[in-house]
């Protein structure tokens, strides 16, 4: 009797994290948490957290990223291919944790066919009604027309300086290193990279702004002149806050 093979053949393969390789790398070179989480401005939490591919003590997947690249800055490791598997991988996690779609309707098809013909239908006398409206009043009716469209045609929007005035204004200052990402109101990303200590940024736009910080610590928000305070979590120092509301 010929041996069955049970593993099912649509299975997906495991997907695995640059975690793993960034670690081994980092033994090898001889290099110390302390150097690594200094290099890059996190903490051996945070660091501890990168190099188990734990998805959920990490920030935001933005700087996630920022992290693999200095990381293989310090190891001269090429950064594409780390954070490709990066990627690779928080898409793995999230499709083996997606709900799966529910069965269609049996008679769905036949709903379907039902529903267009009784639009098609609808359209040929719709169709034969406006023909016959339209060999009856001539010109009377593109006259109604043209005044139809001057009706619904948009008025010109105007900018004024009491608009602009409206935009809230971010300052900034960096006493140490972070990640940064801002967002305002529109969806507009305002700005996303690491700042050095030292640095100062001033951003405008339409608030409220959705602000994430790497390294909370090292940075001082004002908004409209005012300081905003910043509560970093404790064990990563990262902040989610959100300016303007």
């Amino acid at each position: 009797m010929s041996k069955t093979n049970s593993k099912p053949a649509d299975r997906e393969p495991t997907v695995c994290g640059p975690g793993e390789l960034l670690r081994c790398a980092r033994l090898e070179s001889g290099l110390a948490v302390t150097e690594v989480c200094a290099h890059i401005g996190i903490t051996p939490y945070t660091l501890q957290a990168l190099e188990n591919d734990d998805l959920e003590a990490l920030p935001s997947a933005v700087f996630v990223r920022g992290y693999l690249r200095a990381y293989c800055s310090i190891l001269r490791l090429r950064p594409s291919p780390v954070v490709a598997r990066f990627d690779d991988y928080c898409h793995y996690v999230a499709r083996q944790h997606a709900p799966p779609p529910p069965p269609p309707p049996r008679r769905l098809r036949g709903v379907t066919a039902s529903l267009g013909t009784g639009l098609m239908a609808c359209s040929l006398v719709t169709w034969a009604l406006y023909s016959d409206g339209r060999s009856v009043h001539g010109d009377s009716i593109s006259g109604g027309d043209e005044q139809t469209l001057a009706a619904v045609e948009p008025a010109a929007v105007v900018t004024t300086e009491q608009g602009v005035a409206s935009a809230g204004t971010l300052q900034m200052r960096f006493d140490g290193d972070s990640w940064l990402q801002v967002i305002d109101a529109n969806d507009h990303i305002l700005a996303v990279d690491l700042y050095r200590a030292g640095a100062q940024l001033s951003l405008q736009g339409e608030p409220p702004f959705k602000i994430t910080l790497g390294h909370a610590p090292g940075v001082e928000i004002s908004y409209q002149g005012e300081i905003v305070e910043v509560v970093p979590d404790p064990d990563t120092l990262a902040a989610d806050i959100t300016v303007g509301r």
